[in-house]
């Protein structure tokens, strides 16, 4: 007989399942064992059903999640930044900064962020709108004038940061002085190197050349000369210097190749192929250095331009005005026209540009382009759980949905704080004066609630505005509320 016991003796007992497992990982990991919430299965339904369908591109929901903390809290919390403690090196009063960590290569020009740890507050789209996260179908993003993409301005990212290192501070008590004297520089912008490179580069493989030569007083003179081009340029790695370098070694480079020709006319006459070819390889580098070094230089010098601010919206965001680089969009391409509510004008010109700050780097806000929501489409048809990220800067929302909505603020506060200041310096407020102020004030306010009045449609919850329609109906009017 067999040992074992029928299996109806446990028809009534449990079976002890395991309990659940929460892991705690560091340094912002996501657990192994991640549990879903509701919002994610059902986008994530969504999005499934969405693909299924034939026109999927305006069922598509996507969603971004934001990266900094929507209600600001106490920045000696790591936790709240979701920032371990390798990262709190980074946390500044306002957050995350990294200023004094950008740096440029002398040699080859390149800008690069130095930071010993995970980067875990990268961002894919920065948004003006206040909310908590962006859940929308992708037709509706579209219109979204609010959300936008990110390119960073690298060469005025280090001056920025090579001024806070060398303690150039501006003698104002202005919190964006330094950006303003960054912003007024004369730098080139547009995405092209403009030989900013060291003649270093090709200098060395120029000495392995001047070897081959085997001449005894050309090889001694090559090493010393490539030493000092290397100190000068490190040297001249200043806010002031890395343009001067390319042309302070110009006459230098220029004595150097003739004093190889005149040094190869000694023992051309009997040279082996092997110095015939050394001599062609290092005349060939310095032909290169100065076609696409000096050359170039001169070419892209109208790419040189400065920015003048003409508006200043919350949280260290700036409309500004180009000067110079008039064919930069002939030759780069269109950049976008930024929504009036945002911009505060009528007519956005081509001119004009949308530059913030975050985490103490400098970019230019661009609106989304068609190819980029074709890109964020096809994200999600390889991979239905990919995690966008956005960076809220906070400065619009529900009461205050637009740039005039915004000065208009500004001028109230700025007439109560004149009259304060009145009635302190008198000790008595005048009646007069403060009804004065006060019926200019609401005439302020009426002149533009009715101006603005369509701006300010539709604010349900925290949801930004939405676009009107040309051919569809319009929302129903609703004024936004007046500042008292």
């Amino acid at each position: 007989m067999s040992s074992r016991n029928p299996p109806e003796q446990y028809e009534d007992e449990e079976e002890e399942k395991p309990k659940p497992v929460d892991p705690e990982l560091s340094d912002g990991r996501r657990p192994a064992l991640y549990q879903p919430t509701l919002e994610e299965l059902e986008a994530k339904n969504q999005r499934k059903l969405a693909l299924d369908d034939e026109t999927f591109e305006n069922k598509l929901l996507v969603t971004f999640v934001r990266i900094n903390p929507f209600n600001k809290e106490k920045v000696g919390n790591v936790g709240s930044w979701g920032a371990s403690e390798s990262e709190s090196s980074i946390l500044g009063p306002a957050g995350p900064s990294y200023v004094g960590k950008v740096y440029r290569n002398p040699i080859s020009n390149q800008v690069q962020l130095k930071h010993e740890g995970r980067n875990i507050y990268d961002f894919h789209a920065v948004d003006l709108w206040s909310r908590e996260h962006i859940s929308a179908p992708l037709d509706k993003l579209r219109k979204d004038r609010y959300l936008f993409r990110a390119y960073p301005m690298q060469y005025r990212t280090w001056l920025y940061h090579e001024m806070h290192r060398s303690n150039r501070h501006p003698d104002s008590a202005d919190e964006t002085a330094q950006l303003r004297k960054v912003l007024s520089l004369i730098v080139i912008d547009a995405p092209v190197s403009a030989a900013r490179w060291s003649p270093f580069m090709l200098m060395v493989p120029s000495l392995f050349f001047v070897a081959m030569m085997n001449d005894e007083q050309l090889s001694p003179i090559a090493l010393i000369f490539a030493i000092i081009m290397q100190r000068l340029s490190t040297r001249y790695n200043t806010t002031d210097g890395y343009k001067e370098i390319r042309f302070l070694l110009l006459i230098p480079r220029l004595v150097w190749v003739l004093f190889v020709l005149i040094r190869a006319l000694f023992w051309l006459s009997n040279a082996t192929p092997l110095q015939v070819v050394g001599l062609i390889g290092c005349l060939l580098c310095h032909f290169l250095d100065f076609w696409y070094g000096d050359k170039e230089v001169i070419n892209n010098y109208k790419l040189n331009c400065h920015y003048e601010i003409i508006k200043q919206l919350p949280n260290r965001a700036f409309i500004v005005r180009r000067r110079g680089a008039a064919d930069t969009e002939h030759r780069f391409g269109f950049r976008g026209v930024v929504h009036q509510n945002v911009a505060g004008s009528g007519k956005w010109g081509t001119d004009m540009l949308l530059i913030v700050e975050v985490m103490g780097c400098l970019f230019e806000l661009r609106p989304f382009t068609s190819s980029d929501w074709e890109k964020v489409q096809e994200m999600y048809m390889q991979d239905e759980n990919c995690r966008l990220t956005y960076w809220g800067l906070d400065c619009y929302h529900k009461d205050m949905p637009s740039f005039n909505v915004l000065e208009r603020k500004r001028q109230v506060n700025a007439a109560a704080i004149a009259s304060k200041a009145g009635s302190r310096v008198t000790e008595e407020a005048d009646p007069e004066i403060l009804l004065k102020q006060l019926a200019e004030t609401k005439a302020l306010l009426a002149r533009g609630a009715s101006k603005f009045e369509d701006n300010a449609s539709d604010n349900m919850d925290d949801s930004p505005p939405p676009t009107p329609d040309s051919g569809g109906p319009k929302a129903p009017k609703s004024k936004p509320p007046l500042l008292t």
